[in-house]
């Protein structure tokens, strides 16, 4: 009886040990925002994304991606913008304002 137990045993072992493994295939897509310098995605929702980009002053601006088309987000008199989240087509984010920054 102990015997057919180790040996079922050493079946499990050798068969577990053997199982093949499935490979997964995976698609990479650079995101670079048109004339930046630096691009960091942050939400996505879909195929919309979001995210922010800097220029090459140095300047931080919100992200919106479509997958086709790429547009802007500026609070109005901030000097940084970042869109952090995107759900629903409602976007959010964060923004800061700093005077004596161009």
């Amino acid at each position: 009886m102990k015997r057919i137990f180790f040996i079922a045993i050493a079946l499990m072992l050798v068969f577990g040990l053997t199982a093949s493994a499935n490979a997964v295939s995976y698609n990479f897509t650079s995101l670079d925002y048109p004339g930046s310098v630096y691009t960091e995605a942050y939400g996505i929702s879909g195929v919309d994304i979001v995210g922010f980009y800097r220029d090459a002053d140095g300047i931080s601006h919100g992200f919106f991606y479509d997958g086709i088309t790429w547009t802007a987000i500026n609070y109005p008199g901030a000097t940084g913008t970042y869109a952090t989240g995107i759900s629903g087509g409602n976007i959010v984010g964060w923004y800061y304002h700093n005077p004596t920054y161009k």
